[in-house]
């Protein structure tokens, strides 16, 4: 069942990326939420089904626009998962790992799941290969610039232990880049 519902969600995320052309979100930062959240559902013993499914659909609101992706995001994620055979519970929080995932609704009483979601979305941005065309290069001031406010944003949104220990070496290199 749980197979089922992860390919509902995975087909119905595709069609929605396939409508942002800006950068291919399915084949890399998706993944790499995906990849990192599934890791701090283990470590923190989340329900790994929301964490998947919300990794998942968490950006398909940039189909239409970035400016305020994750109300999209959630608006469309509510929609498709009323087609979903899943208890209104996790339904419930996994929109609420959508909606929280940028940070600017989130809380200090979210979801372990919502705060693996928001993290996982930050070590995404730390771990993206955008970062590999920088390394052994000068880097003009606009450039440094640029990757400074890229990797605070990473960094802000990582607030779990298991998530800070995953990124600890990549800060580490990418401060060296920046420097």
């Amino acid at each position: 069942m749980n197979e089922n519902i992860v390919k509902k969600a995975e087909a119905f995320a595709k069609e929605q990326y396939n409508k942002y052309t800006e950068e291919p979100l399915w084949d890399n930062h998706i993944s790499l939420v995906r990849d990192f959240a599934l890791k701090l559902a283990e470590a923190e013993h989340a329900d790994k089904l929301v964490v998947e499914v919300a990794a998942i659909l968490h950006d398909i609101g940039y189909s239409e626009g970035k400016e305020d992706h994750n109300i999209t995001s959630y608006n469309l994620a509510k929609e498709f998962l009323k087609s979903i055979n899943l208890p209104l519970d996790k339904k419930e929080l996994i929109l609420k790992c959508i909606l929280n995932h940028g940070g600017k609704f989130s809380d200090i009483k979210d979801s372990i799941e919502a705060k693996i979601i928001q993290s996982a979305d930050g070590l995404a941005i730390i771990f993206d290969d955008a970062w590999k065309k920088y390394e052994n290069k000068y880097l003009t001031s606009d450039e440094k610039d640029e990757l400074k406010f890229f990797l605070s944003k990473g960094i802000s949104k990582i607030n779990l232990k298991s998530a800070v220990n995953m990124a600890k070496n990549q800060v580490d290199k990418l401060n060296r880049i920046i420097m």
